[in-house]
């Protein structure tokens, strides 16, 4: 369990996913606690376990349309860096962790000191979904019931600490999993064709998935085996930061930002 200096630490009890039941105590009573004295039903098999965070970061090597896209170099950085380095500065994660097919791939992320997994043919295949490599990572690192894992995309260059932050303040509000999203207010055809077309302010925005990143309740995940758990809490994503990197064109769209972004993180320490 780790403490702030000066804080007084809390306990966490997990009697069913992310349902939380926070007693507080001071740190100098925690040796005195009888464990075996605790209502079965109050506790999880590991109760003394603290919850973590894991942050779990796919590079997979086989990308057709944009080769190395993940690994592409930005000033130096290469492109999963910039997720993962506002991942790590976030505080919300005790592990970041860049899952990969590729050996060259995890001897870039070392430099970088992220946890390293490497994946196993089964999940390196072509046929592999994101829930197979999510599941991999949970049981190759022991993840608990108790534990939260978020998937984040390497290919989102513009995440943001506080989106991180957002998330984890939900976690204990008796939801599964956690999406984010951006609002969008713009007509679809078959809402316009043929229909009496209504004013844009008289028209309610929708929420259109970022894919960024998910968070989720690892005992939820091994029962659901999805990403996307009910009941959800939803992290808002502005705009101008949903950028996804699929083809080289979409980096040089945004190059000049990318290039502030690696200058500044050149010269932040995690």
């Amino acid at each position: 369990m780790r403490f702030c200096a000066g804080a007084v630490p809390r306990l966490h009890l997990f009697p069913k996913y992310g349902r939380a039941i926070k007693i507080t105590v001071k740190a100098s009573l925690l040796p005195l606690i009888n464990w075996n004295s605790c209502p079965v039903e109050l506790i999880s098999t590991d109760v003394r376990h603290a919850m973590a965070n894991y942050a779990i970061i796919p590079i997979r090597s086989g990308s057709k349309r944009f080769p190395n896209k993940n690994i592409f170099p930005i000033d130096g950085l290469p492109l999963f860096h910039f997720a993962a380095h506002v991942a790590r500065l976030s505080g919300v994660f005790d592990k970041v962790i860049i899952t990969s097919d590729s050996e060259e791939y995890l001897k870039i992320a070392q430099d970088y000191g992220y946890d390293l997994h490497k994946r196993s043919e089964a999940a390196s295949s072509d046929h592999a979904s994101s829930e197979d490599i999510i599941d991999e990572v949970l049981r190759d690192f022991d993840m608990k019931e108790g534990d939260w894992a978020f998937l984040i995309q390497a290919t989102s260059p513009f995440q943001q600490e506080h989106y991180f932050q957002a998330a984890a303040a939900q976690i204990n509000r008796g939801i599964s999993s956690i999406v984010t999203y951006r609002s969008f207010k713009r007509f679809f055809l078959e809402d316009v064709i043929g229909k009496e077309r209504k004013r844009t302010q008289d028209f309610a925005s929708r929420k259109l998935e970022t894919g960024m990143f998910w968070g989720f309740n690892v005992g939820a995940f091994f029962e659901k085996k999805n990403r996307i758990i009910e009941p959800y809490g939803l992290v808002e994503i502005k705009e101008f930061d949903d950028v996804d990197i699929d083809y080289f064109e979409d980096i040089e769209n945004h190059i000049p930002r990318l290039k502030a972004l690696a200058q500044q993180y050149k010269a932040e320490k995690p």
